[in-house]
């Protein structure tokens, strides 16, 4: 059954959604058995200590990225209603 694999993957139901975006690789909002085979043997094995620094470097630049562009709108939302 599906949950007796998802206790063998130690997966949990709300674990399915984020596989199935991490496999969705076409953005097709469908897998084939392809995508789904090479999408597992990719996330296979537990998360090595630079695969996770290499996420929460991309986080934080992300983040920075986006308190830019954010201080970048709310200057111009500003002036545009100076200028009305």
């Amino acid at each position: 059954s599906v949950q007796a694999l998802l206790a063998l993957l130690e997966l949990n139901d709300s674990d399915l959604w984020v596989l199935f975006h991490l496999l969705d690789d076409k953005k097709s909002a469908a897998l084939d058995a392809e995508q789904f085979i090479s999408g597992c043997m990719r996330l296979k094995g537990p998360a090595r200590s630079i695969d996770l620094a290499q996420v929460s470097r991309k986080q934080n630049r992300l983040a920075e990225q986006l308190v830019h562009f954010m201080r970048f709108v709310t200057r111009e939302i500003t002036e545009m209603r100076k200028a009305q």
